[in-house]
């Protein structure tokens, strides 16, 4: 009779931490295909109009994250206080934002680990999407954060050898396009990265 209960709470204990590997996995799935990591935030001003074509003036500031050592040793910090990089004031012709940069995509049994995907916006763009812009021409393009270098360009050639293919899924340059819009007052946005690229993410309109 003893060694039955015995037996009996054993399972009992492999079955309790089953579910609870089970939970931990299920919530750290959630949480990795719902997080957003903000890079940058973008003030907005309306479309407005020059010799050259239609522009939109845009502030465009970094935000600055902990990495290597010093994630490790100032997690707290990161997680209560936002950095912020130097500002930069930029006059976008086009009558569209975007921002572009590569973006690792890990395998996903990766992600369940304390392990993240890799991106940075190298490029701000302008656009023009509208039909009665079409024969504008190109927007305006700026590098963000040393724009893009070449070994970006090495690495898509080993993308799929070992050993990167053991952890990195898929590569690319990931791009987020933003409207503009006509009016008056300005709007305020984070441009941020999901699970999978980047995209933008209105927060405030502000006057008008």
């Amino acid at each position: 009779m003893r060694n039955v209960v015995m037996f009996l709470l054993i399972v009992i204990v492999v079955l309790l931490v089953l579910v609870g590997v089970f939970a931990t996995l299920f919530l750290r799935s959630l949480f990795v295909l719902q997080a957003k990591t903000p890079i940058a935030e973008v003030l907005m001003s309306p479309i407005q109009a020059d010799d050259k074509g239609e522009y939109i003036d845009i502030e465009y500031t970094p935000i600055l994250h902990p990495t290597g050592l010093q994630a490790v040793l100032d997690v707290e910090a990161e997680a209560t206080v936002r950095r912020l990089g130097e500002a930069q004031s930029l006059r976008v012709y086009g009558d569209t934002v975007g921002v572009e940069g590569p973006f690792i995509k890990l395998h996903d049994w990766l992600l369940l680990l304390p392990f993240k995907n890799f991106f940075k916006v190298s490029l701000l763009e302008g656009e023009y999407r509208l039909e009665s812009n079409l024969a504008a021409g190109e927007g305006s393009e700026f590098p963000i954060d040393g724009g893009y270098d070449v070994s970006w360009w090495d690495f898509n050639a080993n993308e799929g050898k070992p050993p990167n293919n053991f952890f990195v899924e898929r590569f690319t340059f990931a791009s987020a396009l933003e409207p503009g819009f006509r009016g008056s007052g300005q709007k305020r946005y984070e441009i941020v990265a999901t699970f999978d690229t980047l995209t933008w993410q209105h927060l405030a309109d502000i006057g008008g």
